[in-house]
């Protein structure tokens, strides 16, 4: 980020507008490019997982992991807790 701002700040930086524009033709790109390809390289993992043996890492089963404000399960759409979910984080030894 310091870099950017080093260029947000230098107005008689020479070639600013070329260096802006480069900048913000990488960053559109990454986005549209990330966005096209996600479905079916994901599709494409998956379909390279499936042949592989069942005690490898990437088959394995995943946690929870509590954020700051603790842990939303992602079945709920909303993004609320349960009081008994809710619980787990205020008390978690029980």
């Amino acid at each position: 980020m310091r870099g950017l701002t080093v260029v947000a700040e230098a107005a008689r930086l020479a070639g600013r507008e070329e260096i802006e524009a480069v900048v913000a033709l990488t960053v559109l790109l990454s986005v549209l490019l990330h966005g096209v390809t996600a479905a079916p390289l994901s599709g494409a993992f998956i379909r390279w997982a499936d042949g592989m043996a069942v005690d490898v890492p990437e088959k394995g089963g995943t946690i929870e992991v509590p954020t700051r404000g603790g842990s939303v399960p992602s079945s709920d759409s909303q993004g609320r807790m349960r009081p008994d979910e809710m619980s787990r984080w205020n008390n978690p030894d029980t």
